[in-house]
């Protein structure tokens, strides 16, 4: 056998051992990989949700003293019983949000989604509590 032969079984055999080592990481790796990206989402839904209620409550709040303000006791006190269910909501969110941290199987802990709708101008995405002002003290958008 010459050099240059001896010389391409040695590179084919660097490849194979390179190439095997690789599938075997990969192998090894991808369960901890989906597992990571999957619970990366989950956390990321949580956070999202947690941050619509807590839009939501500083609408609710505003409107309770606004409310109050104009000496309609039924209106504060609907307000005040929907910032307490958003309290617990909130307090489910957190719990749920250090349970998929640690790491605990999410079924256990399913998240209630509260429907929240924003009124006024803007679109999805824009900064709703822009300049201090929420989304609903903001103009009626133009009916077309």
């Amino acid at each position: 056998m010459d050099s240059a032969t001896a010389a391409r079984y040695t590179t084919t055999a660097a490849l194979l051992l390179a190439a095997s080592f690789i599938a075997l990481a990969w192998i090894k790796l991808r369960p901890w990989w989906i597992h990571s990206s999957t619970r990366q989402k989950a956390l990321d839904e949580i956070n999202e949700e947690y941050e619509l209620l807590r839009l939501a409550r500083k609408d609710i709040i505003y409107h309770y003293y606004w409310a109050l303000s104009r000496h309609e006791d039924r209106e504060a006190d609907v307000q005040e019983e929907q910032v307490l269910e958003i309290d617990k909501k909130l307090d489910q969110c957190r719990a749920h949000y250090r349970a998929v941290e640690r790491g605990e199987p999410s079924q256990l802990h399913e998240a209630s989604h509260l429907p929240v709708t924003v009124y006024g101008k803007g679109r999805p995405g824009d900064d709703l509590t822009a300049g201090g002002v929420s989304a609903r003290m903001r103009q009626p958008s133009e009916a077309s």
